[in-house]
């Protein structure tokens, strides 16, 4: 279902670019890597902030696999994951692309083309190629949940590789933001901590075009190291709209309060992306 922004006044910019999120208890951080017992992956689903219905592929270590376009209702993601399971198994239905800084990611489409799901962007195409494998493994067989709601915070997992990475959901469940990995969880712990230091301000993210029209963000620390990437998003707004999330997050985990510069940006994104349409703001 698109959905056409249009029109929206300058004095309700401030209230109208980012919905609240909910802040749960606690520091806001999981600093123990999931001790995870499934012998299968999972299917989470979630509401994002537009109100739309979404789908996220999860591997039962708790890497994010894949992340659904959006659906105006819960049987429409339901269907959406049926359609995940159907097509994951046929080979010529994932489809591996370059993004602009010479990352890659996948695209998982139907028989009519259309993008059903996709992947996070790595670093090289092997590892995009072993992500396509993965979700041909897991997706079949996963089971169907409810994204946790109790609050934005950091998680770490242990990947397939033995690497720990960290990751970082909004307060309705959706991942927004994942790193890459680190030899120990000590060294993912301190990966969170450069990331709460750094994500609150939009000089350290930079916004990238992967195809199709997809952008994505990354976080980048002052070495000019990537800490954090983004998911993919359908259009360059809605990927700055992500970013700002992600930062508006960042500040409520660490109490640092938004910028002139913050502010700026978030004005400018309305203005932007006023007469954009898209098919969902978090694909």
């Amino acid at each position: 279902m698109k959905s056409t922004l249009r029109n929206i006044a300058f004095t309700l910019a401030l209230g109208t670019v980012l919905p609240g999120i909910a802040v749960g208890c606690g520091d806001g951080s999981d600093a123990a890597v999931q001790d995870v017992t499934q012998a299968e992956g999972r299917f989470e689903l979630f509401k994002g902030e537009d109100g739309q219905h979404y789908f996220q592929l999860i591997a039962a270590n708790g890497e994010q696999l894949l992340r659904s376009e959006g659906y105006v209702a819960v049987a429409g993601a339901n269907n959406g994951i049926e359609s995940v399971k159907t097509n994951a198994v046929i080979a010529e239905h994932f489809k591996v692309l370059e993004a602009q800084n010479g990352e890659y990611y996948f695209n998982l489409i139907a028989g009519n083309y259309q993008i059903i799901a996709t992947s996070e962007t790595y670093v090289t195409k092997a590892g995009a190629e072993q992500g396509v494998e993965t979700v041909k493994r897991v997706a079949p067989e996963a089971v169907n949940a409810q994204a946790g709601g109790s609050g934005p915070k950091f998680e770490s997992f242990e990947g397939a590789d033995g690497q720990t990475y960290f990751r970082l959901r909004a307060g309705n469940g959706e991942i927004v933001l994942q790193s890459e990995g680190y030899a120990s969880p000590s060294g993912a712990d301190g990966g969170i901590e450069s990331v709460k230091n750094h994500g609150t301000e939009p000089a350290n993210f930079e916004i990238l075009e992967a195809q199709n029209g997809q952008h994505y963000f990354t976080v980048v620390a002052s070495n000019n190291e990537t800490i954090g990437r983004g998911e993919l998003y359908v259009s360059k707004y809605n990927a700055e709209r992500g970013a700002e999330t992600v930062r508006r997050i960042i500040r409520e985990l660490t109490d640092v309060a938004a910028g002139d510069d913050a502010i700026q940006t978030a004005v400018e994104a309305v203005v932007t992306g006023a007469d954009y349409t898209s098919e969902a703001d978090y694909p």
